[in-house]
Parts: C-alpha cells; structure tokens; sequence
C-alpha cells in the first residue's frame, strides 16, 4: 500500500435523518489501489473521533463507503 500525505481536503456531507443508511461515492480514484477513508460525525458540539475504513479499487476506480 502506498501511503502519501497528500490529502485532499475535508469533504462535508450533511445528513439531515440519521435514522436512514448514508452512503458517499468517492470518485477519481486509481483503479486498483488501496485507500483508508476517515469518517467523523460533527454537531453543534464539536467532531467526534475519527473512523479509520479501508478500501480497494476495482476497474472501475469507484469506492463506495
């Protein structure tokens, strides 16, 4: 696995029912290849602690997370 420190910048995706399953598409990835996805919760309290998911491209370059 390839690891970089070059991250791109913090995505921010509301959700306004959280009662439902969310899902993110990640696009512009290289095909085959590992990625680790961190995932936070934030509210009006501050962000909560990270989730560390890790995942690996198919041809078709798209992770779904």
């Amino acid at each position: 696995m390839k690891i970089t420190n070059d991250c791109p910048p913090k995505i921010h995706h509301p959700v306004s029912n959280i009662s439902e399953p969310v899902s993110y598409n990640v696009t512009d990835l290289n095909p085959y290849t590992s990625y680790i996805v961190r995932v936070a919760a934030v509210n009006g309290v501050g962000e909560g602690h990270l989730a560390n998911n890790s995942a690996k491209t198919k041809e078709e370059s798209k992770v779904i997370i």
